[in-house]
């Protein structure tokens, strides 16, 4: 655990409703590399926002995280500012937390056992009910709920949900750097010990024709593209020989929102899957796609929880649609919570916490498979805070 990680949690903010506490605290991330995209000005400030839900009646806590995204229009303040009145619509809707003690909150959760996403659809109808947009905020929400319900009934988040299929191994993202520094990253990628599922390339901003022969020159398995909006469609069909002649497995939203008539253009030239990730955001985005893009990217923080991307995955798979399923920059929190349900989706894009310098959670690791895992006692979503990180009481 890197020194950074042992300053404390700032700007707290509480607030008790419906039995129960909510605190939201903002964590600043810092990076072994910037994670420079093509739509981003660079200028944005990096960080995220904790929730702990605490179940006033048994004293159980739950913890989420919403990992902040300004072009969804939210920062971690925001987060503070809507969690009072989401945590009410919330837990009104969620009869388990009227419980009046610790036996009658475990006796309620594990009727949920293996079906949570479902137990908690009238919590996330709720929370859209009150406030639309905010995903990072709901998921936060969401997530600790499940967090709380589950250790609760001490189960993992895993059995919580039901997911039976095995974790699917996550990718790792390289960041725009120059094509050089980046073919060097891919290198150490290839010779390091983790087996990644593939390396997702960050393009968008020009000269992806050396980046492409650099990068497979030094690595042998699967490229994926984000161009996160920075291509047109001329680039696009300028640059589809490369991808082709070096192997790019899909490519990831090339053209800005809302240009579905340059999506179906690019589509029907090429054999790679193209893969929405700006153009669907909430769970109707996934029908307005299907038919345009072949696969559709879904994110925590965009949809709203882990119950809604659940259920938008297997939406996803009945239109047969390639299904992703992606990160921002989450620390281990967040992340933890999607590893539980990640062997529902095709491709794993959870990487978040891998370059971070200041991740103050434990009790999440990457096997040499590429997937997160827990230790096998490990309830809920298994990771607890650094004690050396101050700033909330504990329990």
């Amino acid at each position: 655990m890197e020194d950074s990680a042992r300053r404390p949690l700032t700007s707290r903010a509480s607030h008790e409703s419906h039995g129960v506490q909510l605190d939201v605290f903002f964590w600043d991330l810092e990076f072994a590399q910037a994670p420079v995209i093509a739509r981003a000005s660079g200028d944005e400030r990096a960080a995220t926002a904790f929730v702990r839900l605490r179940h006033l009646a048994s004293g159980v806590e739950g913890w989420g995280e919403g990992c902040v995204d300004p072009y969804y229009g939210e920062i971690v303040e925001s987060v503070a500012a809507v969690a009072p009145t989401l945590i009410a619509a919330a837990a009104t809707a969620t009869p388990a937390f009227g419980a009046k003690d610790h036996g009658a909150l475990s006796r309620a959760a594990e009727e949920g056992i293996g079906r949570g996403a479902d137990l908690l659809l009238s919590a996330s109808r709720s929370m859209d009910a009150a406030l639309a947009h905010n995903g990072a905020a709901k998921a936060a929400i969401e997530s600790a709920m499940h967090d709380l319900l589950s250790r609760a009934a001490g189960v993992s988040l895993t059995r919580w949900f039901g997911v039976d299929a095995p974790q699917t191994p996550t990718d790792f993202t390289l960041w725009i750097d120059a094509p050089e520094r980046m073919a060097a990253r891919a290198a150490a990628i290839q010779a390091g010990e983790i087996g990644y599922s593939a390396l997702k390339l960050k393009v968008g901003l020009g000269g992806e024709e050396e980046l492409l022969r650099s990068v497979r020159n030094a690595y042998r398995g699967p490229l994926r593209l984000d161009a996160n909006c920075g291509w047109t469609l001329q680039r696009a069909m300028e640059l589809l020989p490369f991808m082709e002649r070096y192997g790019v497995e899909l490519v990831e939203q090339p053209f800005p929102a809302g240009r579905l008539d340059e999506v179906s253009a690019f589509a029907s030239v090429t054999e790679i899957p193209i893969v929405a990730d700006e153009d669907c955001v909430v769970l109707d985005d996934i029908e307005r796609v299907a038919g345009t893009y072949d696969g559709v990217n879904l994110k925590v923080v965009k949809i709203g929880g882990l119950g809604p991307l659940l259920r938008g995955l297997r939406r996803a798979e009945a239109l047969g649609l390639r299904r992703m399923f992606g990160c921002m920059t989450e620390t281990r929190l967040g992340i933890a919570g999607c590893a539980a349900i990640s062997g529902a989706t095709e491709f794993a894009d959870l990487d978040g916490p891998i370059d971070l310098l200041n991740d103050p959670w434990e009790g999440l690791h990457l096997s040499r498979e590429a997937r997160w895992t827990h230790a096998p006692s490990a309830i809920g979503s298994g990771v607890t805070i650094d004690p050396g990180v101050a700033g909330f009481e504990r329990s």
